[in-house]
């Protein structure tokens, strides 16, 4: 699907995301779990869950970053409904 310079482009990518040392691995590792669980990318979600302990994260911390990004994506929903009421619906 990908061409080769296409390919070349997505791998670079993954290296420098890699080669940032901003974060430390256990943090980058929840950010994507987390990022993983709100877009719901169960591949990721099973990697990243799979790998956690590895990672050297604790079940109470997999729980809480869970249960963080499910805070993040209820207030998203509840924001969206919002703004569709006001715009859209409220003044029919």
């Amino acid at each position: 699907m990908f061409n080769q310079t296409q390919q070349q482009v997505i791998q670079d990518f993954i290296q420098g995301v890699h080669a940032d040392k901003a974060l430390d691995e256990k943090t980058r590792h929840m950010v994507k779990l987390s990022a993983a669980a709100v877009l719901g990318c169960y591949p990721c979600m099973e990697d990243l869950l799979g790998s956690a302990r590895e990672k050297g994260l604790s079940p109470d911390e997999v729980g809480a970053v869970l249960l963080t990004a499910m805070f993040v994506a209820a207030g998203a929903t509840k924001n969206k409904a919002l703004e569709v009421y006001e715009t859209r619906v409220k003044n029919r």
